[in-house]
């Protein structure tokens, strides 16, 4: 695997929401510490168990991979149930070039 992404790479962490306004503070403390974004809305799935997440990006893998255990253990620490993580390599995004002319 390449360290450097040609893009750059993303990664989301997926969460148990926050259990109230302050530990939804908390969360967004703890994300914007380590460079990751709170996701304006929650996610549903099966439309009753809802869910949250974070999302940073990085030209590095290794350092978006640090970053990231970094914030998992910091909120597990806090008591937050982190579901899943995973990192994707972008490879197109209009927002950087629109080579296909579509928007």
């Amino acid at each position: 695997m390449r360290d450097v992404s040609d893009l750059y790479y993303e990664c989301h962490i997926t969460i148990a929401p926050p259990e109230n306004s302050r530990k939804l503070q908390d969360l967004q403390d703890m994300a914007q510490h380590y460079d990751f974004r709170v996701a304006d809305f929650a996610m549903l799935v099966n439309e009753e168990i809802p869910k949250a997440f974070i999302s940073a990006r990085d030209e590095s893998y290794s350092r978006l991979v640090k970053r990231m255990i970094a914030v998992i253990k910091v909120l597990q620490l806090d008591n937050f149930k982190v579901l899943r993580y995973k990192i994707e390599d972008t490879i197109l995004d209009s927002r950087h070039t629109d080579f296909l002319e579509l928007i």
